[in-house]
């Protein structure tokens, strides 16, 4: 019998979407040297970088997802596989393909001096996060679709010690953790790129789900307890990885608790949008933004109305090009499907 949708998962996950599209938007202003009098959003929410809030609440959410669907079952790795594979890979190189091409257009010879081997990277979707050590192909995608990869790669050995020893698990990722975050010596590498740093927010999402799948009154309280110090005092020597635990647990419980009182039609809308809407929003989000802005804005002045223009105008772009991919992907892996078969009977 198929499992009744956890709304909340996917509003919190909504969340997340808008934090990340905001901090880029201005950051894309910022970066066409464009003056603007106003943010759509502040910079910093509880102390934290708004990119960086959105992201955590995203890996936790992602985290949840998984052990709400494959938690009581268990895993055919070889359909596993193929299911993550054909939902990560196929929209992505559609896209690079499409948006590669449009950009060798509006910017022609733009990839020239950029190593061919590096190519690689691009394909195996890990060309963000390599791209701080070397030129890459890199277009869209963002440096944290290296940690997602991973996160489905690893994640039904998660399971088994989630399901096995939940609190040794949780506890022994969370010191490895603290140990290499306080010691973090890549200059190049955030702290917080690392894929081995963000795998205890991606446990707590599925020992919240597994264990508790609701907000306990006894979570709620010093949850709140904590964004409201964080939302008053300044923290500014607080580790990175800290902070980033601190304000995405914290919070994460807390819109799980407000949004489970969401209910109704529209609420159910949201839900299956941002489920096919997110990936390729992510996907796409960030390399229309510099397109559009930079090739038709650049050092301009923005007041509140342009500013706001400016942004529905990425969005529209964004959820229209996301509308093609969620449309055209299908049909690419059908196509794909086909040729493949009619070559093994050649």
């Amino acid at each position: 019998m198929k499992k009744e949708r956890l709304l909340y998962l996917d509003l919190i996950k909504l969340v997340a979407v808008i934090m990340v599209f905001t901090i880029h938007f201005t950051r894309t202003l910022e970066y066409a040297q464009i003056n603007f009098t106003t943010h759509v959003l502040p910079d910093t929410l509880f102390g934290m970088y708004l990119g960086s809030y959105g992201v955590t609440l995203f890996f936790i959410v992602s985290g949840a997802v998984l052990m709400y669907i494959y938690g009581d079952k268990e895993i055919d790795l070889a359909s596993y596989y193929k299911k993550r594979f054909l939902g990560i890979y196929p929209m992505f190189w559609l896209a690079f393909a499409i948006f590669f091409t449009a950009k060798q257009i509006v910017y022609p010879g733009f990839a020239k001096g950029i190593n061919h081997g590096t190519f690689l990277f691009t394909l195996l979707g890990i060309d963000g996060q390599v791209g701080v050590y070397t030129g890459t192909y890199y277009l869209l995608g963002e440096w944290f679709l290296t940690v997602i990869i991973i996160m489905y790669l690893i994640f039904p050995f998660l399971k088994k010690l989630v399901l096995s020893h939940p609190v040794w698990t949780f506890i022994i990722f969370t010191l490895a953790t603290i140990a290499s975050a306080f010691n973090w010596f890549d200059c190049y590498l955030a702290v917080d790129a690392y894929f081995f740093h963000r795998i205890p927010e991606i446990l707590f999402g599925m020992i919240f789900i597994q264990y508790f799948k609701k907000t306990r009154w006894y979570m709620l309280i010093p949850s709140l307890a904590v964004l409201a110090v964080l939302g008053i005092f300044d923290f500014p020597n607080m580790n990175k990885i800290v902070q980033i635990w601190l304000v995405g647990y914290s919070s994460f419980i807390v819109l799980a608790f407000v949004f489970s009182f969401l209910k109704g039609k529209i609420v159910e809308f949201i839900s299956h949008f941002i489920d096919r809407f997110c990936y390729p929003i992510f996907l796409t989000h960030h390399i229309i933004m510099l397109t559009f802005i930079t090739k038709f804005a650049l050092g301009r002045t923005f007041g509140v109305k342009e500013v706001w223009l400016a942004y529905i105008l990425c969005w529209a772009a964004t959820l229209l090009s996301s509308a093609f991919l969620v449309w055209a992907t299908p049909k690419l892996i059908k196509l794909f499907s086909f040729l493949w078969k009619r070559l093994g009977k050649c």
